[in-house]
């Protein structure tokens, strides 16, 4: 709760970062290599995450965001989203504008509005 009002995801929880709180879950154990698997790359995980809460703590407007995949890579590979799909408010209608990002941007990079003509 405190971390929408902060802007700090770490705000009440204790502290703990998004990286600390991903290995608490059970997740985590797949994300540390339960079993001996392979060990997967948290912190650019944890940095997306933590990206996603910024943009919703900033943005008012944004109604929705999606992201679909996110693939975690191995350690040292970093992580990458695939597609992701930002619904944000119209300024001057009840009509939400889609927002169209570019999956190799930054998780909080360069957006392009779609109007609701150019959607199909």
């Amino acid at each position: 709760m405190f971390g929408g009002v902060t802007g700090d995801p770490a705000a009440g929880n204790g502290g703990m970062t998004v990286h600390d709180r991903l290995r608490t879950t059970p997740v985590g154990r797949v994300l540390d290599g339960y079993r001996g698997g392979t060990v997967f790359d948290v912190p650019p995980l944890a940095d997306a995450l933590t990206g996603l809460h910024r943009v919703l703590a900033a943005r008012v407007d944004v109604i929705e965001i999606e992201v679909n995949p996110l693939i975690v890579r191995p350690a040292g590979l970093g992580a990458v989203v695939v597609d992701a799909l930002a619904i944000v408010e119209a300024p001057s209608t009840s009509l939400p504008l889609i927002t169209q990002r570019d999956t190799r941007a930054d998780i909080v990079g360069p957006v392009r509005h779609l109007l609701p003509e150019e959607i199909k």
